[in-house]
């Protein structure tokens, strides 16, 4: 059967990337949120979307602000709000296979669960250098621990065009 969108629990989803084809299996399927209908939302969507692009573009060089979190976030506000601007991100060449990587299979590179770890590492080092209360400690080290054993639990499967 050929679609273009599936209705679930009362919300409207479009198929992504080209898919033509709703399997029964919906979670299977590569869903994408349908656009808003009315210009103002579409508008609100966009510059959310905007917002959350800046905010990961500035989280690249600063270790402790993630990026991809706010890539994919714009990715979803984008499909919302501008057809244009998601189909730029998806398709750019540096941000968009974190991106596609995350719709397309719920994966993480390599790469990028091992910058993460580092990342972790380094945060929580720097906190026992810092002398840290232990109580804080213990809270960090909790958190980083979920942070970390949900990141390498998922996927490493990579995009085509990686």
């Amino acid at each position: 059967m050929q679609v273009e969108a599936v209705k679930i629990d009362g919300d409207v989803w479009k198929l992504g990337h080209g898919l033509k084809y709703c399997s029964i299996f919906v979670s299977s399927v590569n869903l994408v949120p349908k656009p808003a209908d009315s210009p103002a939302k579409r508008r609100i969507w966009t510059i959310l979307g905007v917002v959350s692009l800046l905010i990961g573009i500035i989280g690249i060089p600063i270790p402790l602000l993630p990026t991809t979190p706010f890539l994919i976030l714009a990715a979803y506000l984008f499909s919302r709000g501008s057809e244009r601007l998601e189909h730029w991100l998806l398709n750019h060449r540096t941000l968009g296979p974190p991106i596609r990587n995350w719709r397309d299979h719920r994966a993480i590179s390599k790469g990028a669960k091992l910058a993460a770890m580092i990342s972790i590492a380094l945060v929580f080092g720097l906190s026992i250098a810092l002398n840290v209360a232990a109580w804080v400690l213990v809270l960090e080290g909790v958190v980083l621990s979920l942070v970390a054993a949900y990141l390498l639990s998922r996927p490493s499967r990579l995009t085509s065009s990686d």
